[in-house]
C-alpha cells in the first residue's frame, strides 16, 4: 500500500470518527444537558432539627397600673349647724295693781263698802286648806240681802287696756238654780263700770276674766262684794287682780 492510500485511508477514518463524534454529541450528549437543565434540582434535605424543649410558660407579674394622677378630691363643705331653737321666752308676769289682793294680809288696803261699814263682823278674811297649799280669801255674808262688801282705790290712764279677774265660790248651797249674787267691779265715772258677776250658786272656785278698754285718767273704785240683786247667801274671793295689758298707742 502506498504512502498515498494511507493517508486517504486515514483521512477517511478521521472523517468518520468526526462524524460519529458529531453524531453523538448531536444526539446524545446535547439533548442529556438540555434535559438535566430542564430538570429541577432536588431539594436539599435537611436534617431534622432537634425538639425544641420549651421551659414552662410563666405568666408575666401583673404591674401596677400607673398612677393616674386626679384631682383632689374637694371636701364637702360642712352643712351649716343648725341653731338650736331658741327657748320659749316666758313672758313676765303682769303685775297686779290691787294691794294685797290675796288678802294674805288680812283687810289691809281695804276698806268696808257700803253696808258692811254697819255690819263689819260679816266680812272676814279665813284661811283655806287644801291638799296642795294654804291660801286665805275673803269671806261675805249676807243674810239680809243687803250690799255688803269691801273696796279699794286704784288709778287708771286713759287709752290702756286693763284685765280684771278674781275666783269666787258659795258656801251656802250647790244648787245651780239659786241666784247668788257675788260681783267684782271698778268703777271710774264718767265711763261705765267694769264688772265680773257670779250669777248663779256653785261650790267649786269658779274664776273670770275680763278685759277692757279704760277711756279716763284718774282714780276707780274697785270693789268686792255680795247682794248683786237682793239675795241671800255667804259668798268667798280669792286672786282678786287688776293688771295693766298694754297701751293702745
Amino acid at each position: 500500500m502506498t504512502v498515498k492510500t494511507m493517508l486517504l485511508v486515514q483521512t477517511e477514518v478521521l472523517v468518520v470518527v468526526v462524524i460519529v463524534a458529531l453524531f453523538v454529541w448531536r444526539y446524545w450528549y446535547e439533548p442529556r444537558q438540555q434535559t438535566q437543565q430542564l430538570m429541577p434540582a432536588p431539594a436539599e434535605v435537611q436534617a431534622p432539627a432537634a425538639p425544641v424543649t420549651s421551659a414552662p410558660v410563666v405568666p408575666p407579674k401583673p404591674q401596677p397600673a400607673p398612677a393616674v394622677a386626679t384631682p383632689a378630691a374637694t371636701a364637702p363643705a360642712p352643712a351649716p349647724k343648725a341653731k338650736p331653737a331658741a327657748a320659749p321666752v316666758a313672758k313676765p308676769a303682769l303685775l297686779s295693781m290691787v294691794k294685797n289682793g290675796d288678802f294674805a294680809k288680812g283687810l289691809q288696803g281695804w276698806s268696808y263698802w257700803k253696808d258692811a261699814r254697819v255690819s263689819s263682823n260679816l266680812i272676814s278674811v279665813v284661811r283655806h286648806d287644801d291638799k296642795y297649799r294654804t291660801t286665805h280669801v275673803l269671806q261675805i255674808e249676807n243674810p239680809d240681802k243687803k250690799m255688803m262688801g269691801v273696796q279699794q282705790p286704784v288709778a287708771l290712764v286713759s287709752g290702756t287696756i286693763y284685765r280684771l279677774s278674781a275666783k269666787v265660790r258659795s258656801t251656802a248651797t250647790i244648787d245651780s238654780s239659786v241666784i247668788f249674787g257675788g260681783r267684782v267691779a271698778l268703777y271710774l265715772p264718767p265711763q261705765a263700770e267694769q264688772a265680773i258677776v257670779w250669777v248663779t250658786e256653785n261650790t267649786n272656785w269658779w274664776g273670770r276674766t275680763l278685759e277692757f278698754t279704760n277711756t279716763v285718767t284718774g282714780v276707780g273704785a274697785l270693789y268686792v262684794h255680795m247682794g248683786y240683786g237682793s239675795v241671800a247667801s255667804t259668798g268667798e274671793f280669792a286672786g282678786v287682780a287688776l293688771e295693766k295689758v298694754h297701751d293702745l298707742d
